[in-house]
């Protein structure tokens, strides 16, 4: 073994030693926390963190095709302060340079010049889910799907890859424009007050008026529709816990709150400090 490779040895070796060490003092941090204390990444932990669990993925078209083959799949967005997950039918296309899903309630756009690390990771033990994990360039989580083992054949990537080439489409509707759909005239809003996004949540659960949630930033945005229905909070988060979404909301890490209106609907944008935001937008109620 050469002397790069033998420090190379070395190094994730300590870096194991250091992560069990942090996990024991520590046992319900997120990867992303143990990340941080560690220097690194959270796509350089990942294989750490997970073991023998985990495959590294190399041709997100194919991946990205393959998911497509089975029924739907739970899918996970997020920022530090906010988790999106719906559970949805996947179909990406090329389009404009950009892989896109567009589902009835769930519109997906990755561009594949801002996505890094991929990755397959196996379920802990029978009967859980197993997951695709996405991260950017720097290194971030940016998507998750979460699927049936058997849904998922890593050994047919090639194939699924060749099906997807067949697919590509040159032509799609913007995320401004799935945006108009669902909001009609809602061009020119007024700046007003914010609200609160507890509140206009929890007002759209009382009247029955759907809501969109939108996560944009350099690899991936993620629009869906919702009305939400259970609303509750669990373990310092405001969450929607229903059966097709849910959504898990840490108020206190948002740093600021912008609103704009009229007199049916809002714009709420959502801001930490790290300016990582996430858009709440109401429709008029039925």
């Amino acid at each position: 073994m050469s002397a790069a490779g033998l420090q190379d040895r070395r190094d994730s070796m300590a870096l194991r030693l250091r992560l069990e060490e942090l996990r024991a003092e520590n046992p319900h941090k997120y990867p992303r926390d143990y990340a941080a204390e560690l220097g690194i990444s959270e796509a350089e932990l990942t294989p750490f963190f997970y073991g023998g669990r985990v495959q590294a993925l190399h041709d997100v078209a194919a991946v990205l095709a393959a998911l497509a083959q089975g029924p739907r799949v739970k899918l996970m967005a997020r920022v530090s302060y906010a988790v999106l997950e719906i559970f949805s039918n996947v179909h990406f296309s090329l389009k404009r340079g950009l892989l896109v899903s567009e589902a009835e309630r769930c519109y997906v756009a990755l561009d594949p010049t801002e996505i890094g690390s991929l990755f397959y990771l196996s379920p802990e033990k029978v009967g859980d889910n197993a997951a695709i994990l996405l991260f950017v360039r720097q290194g971030s989580a940016a998507l998750k799907f979460y699927i049936a083992a058997h849904d998922f054949d890593t050994a047919r990537l090639t194939q699924h890859a060749k099906s997807f080439a067949a697919r590509e489409l040159t032509t799609a509707a913007a995320l401004g424009e799935i945006r108009q759909k669902f909001l009609g005239d809602f061009e020119a809003p007024t700046v007003v007050a914010a609200d609160t996004p507890r509140r206009l949540i929890e007002s759209a659960a009382a009247d029955g008026t759907e809501l969109a949630f939108e996560l944009v930033h350099a690899a991936v945005a993620v629009f869906i529709r919702h009305t939400p229905q259970k609303v509750i909070d669990a373990r310092g988060w405001f969450n929607i816990l229903d059966a097709d979404f849910n959504l898990h909301l840490k108020e206190d890490a948002i740093d600021r709150v912008t609103g704009t209106g009229d007199n049916h609907r809002q714009m709420l944008y959502l801001e930490n400090a790290a300016r990582e935001a996430i858009t709440i937008y109401s429709k008029e109620s039925k």
